[in-house]
């Protein structure tokens, strides 16, 4: 079983920022990305308060930026989905479809996963419907993404925002964007109704520790205080999600690592 210092799980902003400063102290990490690195922030419009982009970046963008920057500093990363973490004699075993591998620290920041199950024609995210063209689409939900993911659609698409109450959770700034759209429409205390080829169901996600042992997340509060384990980024931050905080729970993390390493 091949053994390693660290494994992060995640390939999101705050598991990159943590992999790469990692790799600044001198500490070589193993990511671990299930799908592609990046995580939910490739389904951002347009982030406009990342520090250092002052005219906004597209999430997509944003994404393969992360990417290369793992590449510049050589970070090794690998596309598996862990399906069993365990803590077993002092060492995490994690379980992959191919094979097993141990660490002695690992960082968790697996992200949210949706609270919604969906059918044919329905999603939780809007990256696989960048390419839709002459679509009629709703997005259920009231809040930040629901109101980005109408942006990133409505240039070449009709699209229908269904808030099943009448209080509308988004930043006004973004909110301010998306009323000026003509292919938007907003429509409260409602759901939809009617035909569209497709549906996205923006409401809520929650902390994804699906990869975790029952007996592993029993024990996380103690690992997290013996310095073994990491919960970082939007898996822990509640209604704290944002880039920015994600990335600055990943430097962190990287430090608290390396000192520990440092003081073995």
């Amino acid at each position: 079983m091949p053994e390693k210092k660290v494994i992060i799980i995640g390939g999101g902003p705050a598991g990159v920022a943590c992999a790469v400063q990692l790799k600044r102290y001198g500490v070589d990490p193993l990511l671990i990305e299930k799908e592609t690195i990046g995580g939910l922030v490739k389904n951002a419009w347009r982030m406009d308060n990342y520090p250092g982009y002052p005219e906004g970046i597209s999430g997509s963008v944003f994404a393969e930026k992360l990417k290369a920057h793992l590449e510049r500093f050589e970070v090794r990363y690998q596309k598996s989905e862990i399906r069993n973490a365990k803590f077993i004699n002092g060492i995490f075993i994690l379980e992959t479809n191919d094979e097993k591998i141990s660490c002695d620290i690992l960082v968790i920041a697996s992200g949210t996963r949706p609270r919604k199950s969906t059918c044919d024609n329905e999603f939780t995210e809007v990256f696989p419907l960048l390419g839709a063209k002459n679509k009629k689409i709703s997005i259920v939900g009231a809040g930040d993404a629901a109101f980005d993911y109408a942006m990133s659609l409505c240039e070449h698409n009709e699209v229908h925002i269904f808030n099943r109450g009448d209080r509308i959770k988004c930043v006004p700034a973004l909110l301010k964007i998306a009323e000026k759209q003509k292919n938007i429409s907003y429509h409260e205390n409602s759901m939809p109704v009617g035909s569209f080829d497709y549906t996205i169901f923006a409401t809520g996600r929650e902390a994804d520790l699906d990869c975790l042992s029952e007996e592993l997340k029993n024990r996380l509060e103690q690992l997290k205080q013996d310095g073994l384990l990491y919960v970082i980024g939007d898996v822990k931050n509640g209604m704290l999600r944002q880039t920015t905080v994600a990335t600055g729970d990943g430097i962190r993390a990287a430090m608290a690592i390396t000192d520990r390493i440092k003081a073995e």
